[in-house]
């Protein structure tokens, strides 16, 4: 969906609130007897809404920020909770402030902070909850979704293995054959320690040094035995006996370190790929990793 039309949807969404709350307000206003003009129950419907129209995409944000997955969902809670209560503290003040905007107030001074501060708290804290649960419902809907997909793709890629007659009989390529100045030579699989995209070519690095192949990452991806190379991002494969050890590089993200000494940044299905098989993983201990350096 585009930004435009999502803006619009938003904008749209909004105007049909402020349209049931304006009724609202003039309904009950005129049965209690206050006599409030339409113009001023719009005005009010805009004020008491202004507040949520600016919250909403920031509340949008510390929903993804802060989701309730269900190993976290603790400190979430904690976390919205907080969030919950913080509003419900200062919509009182806000909206005593509004009314003194000369057009918007119907009641005042005591009467007014006994109707907001036994209405407001208890409405915004519904109000948030409601929009957390939504955005919630909304964010799982996305990673299902993506879950989908990878799911699909991974059926595909089955699909593919299976029509392969090298698969089918249970052969993966044991060497590559290059061409390279004037020489032609193999590389054995085993000696290769990672695969590099390079355009219509593939760079593989075996031994420190690198030999270019006339392949798709695809292609060779289905050639090689999965149980010893893991393709880990769109333009890398690496072998599972070089990998030394994992790091963390922030906002969740991953880099495997090879034997070698490469260091490559993991895409979203090869970091599920490889933390799956940590226990398969040879890593080198702590203490040795920290001798190196």
């Amino acid at each position: 969906m585009s930004r435009k039309r999502k803006i619009f949807l938003y904008a749209a969404g909004w105007l049909l609130i402020i349209s049931c709350v304006t009724l609202n307000t003039f309904l009950a206003h005129n049965f209690a007897g206050h006599g409030t003009p339409g113009w001023k129950a719009l005005v009010r419907a805009l004020a008491f809404c202004s507040f949520w129209i600016l919250s909403v995409p920031i509340l949008w944000l510390l929903s993804k920020r802060f989701p309730f997955h269900r190993d976290k969902w603790k400190s979430a809670l904690a976390i919205h909770s907080t969030i919950a209560a913080t509003i419900a503290v200062l919509i009182v003040p806000f909206r005593m402030a509004l009314d003194l905007i000369p057009g918007v107030g119907i009641l005042s001074g005591d009467a007014l902070f006994r109707y907001y501060a036994a209405t407001l708290p208890a409405r915004s804290v519904i109000l948030y909850g409601v929009s957390l649960a939504a955005s919630q419902a909304f964010l799982f809907y996305q990673e299902s979704l993506r879950q989908a997909e990878l799911a699909a793709e991974l059926r595909d890629k089955v699909a593919r293995l299976v029509e392969d007659p090298a698969t089918k009989s249970g052969h993966f390529a044991e060497s590559f054959t290059l061409r390279e100045s004037g020489r032609l030579f193999g590389v054995p699989v085993k000696q290769i320690d990672w695969i590099e995209a390079a355009g219509n070519y593939v760079s593989l690095h075996v031994n420190g040094r690198t030999h270019l192949l006339r392949e798709t990452m695809n292609a060779i991806e289905s050639k090689l035995d999965p149980r010893r190379f893991v393709r880990v991002n769109r333009s890398a494969i690496i072998q599972l006996d070089r990998v030394q050890e994992l790091r963390t590089i922030g906002a969740g993200r991953l880099s495997v370190v090879l034997r070698p000494g490469a260091e490559i940044v993991l895409g979203r299905a090869g970091k599920q790929k490889l933390e799956s098989l940590v226990p398969q993983l040879r890593l080198v201990p702590a203490a040795a990793t920290s001798a190196r350096s």
